[in-house]
């Protein structure tokens, strides 16, 4: 749980999210398997506007499932954040799926490769010295699509990706070596329904039901629920 001591009143109100650098995800067949010339491209998206590296935050439209309570809910024994996707484009500025901001969006993820792919890969196979100058407009469009392609293994998550591009970044450790990572803040207006583990302890429910009653009282809204999950579960 946070611990709110020392934490002004704005930063009470957004859960940060650590997002990866897409080039140190988990599954490696996603995107570098994918994307043609990736330096090419990367050097392409750090000059076009200055948009930087691509980071990701995951997220997924099944409510539960129980492999994924396994893979990525501790177990069993975590919790499962539900938030109002029409809450989170608006936070973005996402209007009709049309980005104000062109350095974020939301995407949901494919596991076959499109048309509008495949036709920007045929021009990113290019050797990686043309004759001629690449068409800058691309680079943004060819990364996103690369970002949102998975392997078709894992439709069942019908997983949903936030992607930001930033030039600033932070590093850390982690089982693929040293992964960059930026932070991604989500106003707690966007959360409506924490679903607790159907693993998770009797003490952790209830801390998520405290937390949860607190920020509703002190903010005069009921709009968040909590609930436990019934799903069977060894």
């Amino acid at each position: 749980m946070q611990n709110w001591d020392g934490i002004n009143e704005k930063e009470k109100h957004v859960l940060n999210f650590s997002a990866s650098g897409v080039e140190s995800l988990n599954d490696t067949t996603e995107y570098l398997n994918y994307i043609q010339n990736k330096d090419i491209v990367h050097k392409g998206l750090h000059s076009f506007a200055g948009y930087g590296k691509p980071f990701i935050i995951s997220l997924s439209y099944p409510q539960e499932n129980i492999p994924m309570w396994n893979m990525y809910g501790d177990n069993g024994r975590g919790v499962c954040l539900e938030f109002a996707s029409q809450q989170l484009c608006k936070h973005f500025e996402i209007v009709e799926n049309n980005n104000i901001d062109q350095r974020i969006s939301i995407r949901r993820c494919l596991y076959q490769k499109t048309e509008k792919f495949i036709a920007l890969e045929k021009e990113f196979c290019k050797p990686a010295n043309p004759q001629g100058p690449w068409d800058m407009r691309l680079f943004h469009q060819y990364a996103i699509e690369a970002i949102a392609l998975k392997n078709n293994a894992f439709e069942y998550e019908n997983e949903w990706r936030i992607i930001k591009f930033s030039e600033q970044f932070k590093t850390r450790p982690s089982g693929v070596g040293i992964t960059p990572f930026i932070n991604i803040p989500i106003p707690m207006e966007c959360l409506r329904r924490i679903i607790v583990g159907p693993k998770a302890t009797m003490q952790s429910e209830r801390l998520v039901d405290a937390w949860i009653y607190q920020y509703n009282h002190n903010h005069g809204t009921g709009a968040i629920e909590v609930e436990k999950s019934r799903l069977p579960f060894q």
